[in-house]
């Protein structure tokens, strides 16, 4: 079994993904994310998004929030992301090119606030945002 954030990158039955829009500035509140699982006072809240990768390689993308509660992962591999501050640059290496998902598990512990996922690079799109 995988316990932590990482469990989310599993397919699990009965988890209904539902459609999500960011607010004008991106950014998603995050009161208005479903909660995907309550356990011990751990609140785990789940967004997944699709990427399309252009051209296969190094993309920089700007991750915004409390980064102490964020977990990323493309797929199932977890992306390192700094575990203090409100704003990182990431670099992500993508081994395919074409759609491919992001998996963004926030931790929650009465997390309020906003987050964004931002592509900096030409050859990388958010399809649908967060």
């Amino acid at each position: 079994h995988h316990y932590g954030a990482k469990m989310f990158t599993q397919e699990f039955d009965g988890y209904e993904w539902r459609p999500f829009y960011a607010m004008v500035g991106g950014g998603i509140p995050f009161e208005e994310v479903p909660v995907a699982l309550n356990r011990r006072g751990d609140k785990y809240q789940v967004l997944r998004t699709q990427v399309d990768v252009v051209k296969k390689g190094n993309h920089k993308v700007r991750l915004k929030g409390n980064l102490g509660d964020l977990n990323l992962f493309l797929g199932d591999q977890e992306i390192d992301i700094p575990k203090a501050g409100n704003q990182a640059d990431l670099v992500i290496d993508f081994k395919n090119s074409g759609k491919q998902d992001l998996l963004m598990v926030v931790n929650g512990r009465g997390t309020n606030g906003y987050f964004a996922l931002e592509a900096l690079s030409d050859d990388l799109r958010v399809i649908n945002t967060l």
